[in-house]
């Protein structure tokens, strides 16, 4: 998992295949998206996150980040 703190440089960054695959380095493309997820936010409310799925231009290997 790849975890960004600025989601609109992140996206600018992997439309330009500027995001590399923590492992081995491999470049990185826009693959869908993964199932929504709810998690607990502090005060006791809830979220959803809708992961946004990538994967190598080489390998072929796919990350959810």
């Amino acid at each position: 998992m790849i975890v960004v703190l600025d989601e609109a440089r992140a996206q600018t960054d992997l439309a330009g295949s500027l995001l590399r695959c923590p492992g081995c380095a491999g470049r990185l493309r826009r693959w869908g998206f993964a199932r929504p997820r709810s998690l607990r936010a502090p005060g006791g409310g809830r979220v959803s996150l809708r992961l946004r799925r990538v994967r190598e231009l080489r390998l072929e290997n796919r990350h959810a980040r």
